[in-house]
């Protein structure tokens, strides 16, 4: 047999010997996130589950349902969780120091006394997730949605909430100490001083009073200037309400 017929005879194997190490590494990729899961469930409450941000941002990048899991006390620090969906995840005392969940689904989320010190939450949904006592400290919450949040004791000093939609959100107790409001909405909100909205940075350009007639509270309502402007003129003319200390609002 000629050099060249062996050579016409071994062409034809190239796309199957392809087709094998496809199949091949899609089964590792499988196995993998299928141990990725597994760890996930088994961390539970263990603060240095060794691997365990790695695991989620397989997941996370594989398109992998993250809801419901039981994950308080976890150390996630740094990772990346950027479009995850983790609604109903238990994330209490957990540390999410500098963690990237843009436009990461937060519903529901428990994370009362988390640390969330500079993490990027731009276009995130908090509805009705619990940050009681949280670190958000200088996050970045640009364009987030916060409706029914609970904010109790939250310290957001220096956050970044511009344009961001504050919802019947509960600030009892919670600190904005030199947070940027420019344009975000605050509206329907439940124990929120005049003291501590003028702890903030641009808070005479946030957007306090919608006109609501037939759309209800929606980010497309149209604003009710002349409310809302007559609103902060209000604070502006009351001393009473000043903070103690001004805010240094030199980084917005």
């Amino acid at each position: 047999m000629t050099k060249t017929s062996l050579l016409f005879m071994t062409i034809p194997l190239i796309p199957i010997v392809t087709i094998l190490i496809k199949v091949q590494s899609s089964k590792v990729a499988e196995k993998q996130l299928s141990d990725d899961y597994e760890l996930v469930q088994d961390c539970g409450e263990e603060k240095d589950c060794e691997g365990l941000s790695e695991a989620l941002e397989r997941l996370v990048n594989s398109n992998k349902n993250l809801q419901s899991y039981e994950l308080n006390n976890v150390d996630l620090e740094g990772a990346n969780l950027k479009g995850a969906d983790l609604t109903l995840t238990d994330l209490k005392n957990a540390n999410l120091e500098g963690v990237k969940l843009q436009r990461a689904n937060l519903k529901g989320v428990r994370l009362q006394e988390a640390n969330l010190q500079n993490a990027n939450l731009h276009k995130a949904d908090l509805g009705g997730t619990e940050l009681q006592g949280a670190n958000l400290q200088d996050a970045n919450l640009q364009k987030a949605e916060l409706r029914r949040t609970k904010l109790q004791g939250a310290n957001l000093t220096g956050a970044n909430l511009q344009k961001a939609e504050l919802i019947f959100v509960d600030f009892k107790n919670a600190s904005f100490k030199g947070a940027n409001l420019k344009d975000a909405m605050i509206l329907s909100s439940q124990n929120l001083s005049a003291t501590q909205i003028k702890s903030a940075c641009h808070w005479e350009k946030a957007i306090y009073r919608f006109d609501l007639e037939d759309k209800g509270i929606q980010s497309k309502s149209k604003v009710d200037k002349e409310a809302n402007e007559e609103f902060i003129r209000s604070l502006e003319k009351d001393p009473t309400s000043n903070p103690k200390e001004v805010a240094d609002c030199n980084k917005w």
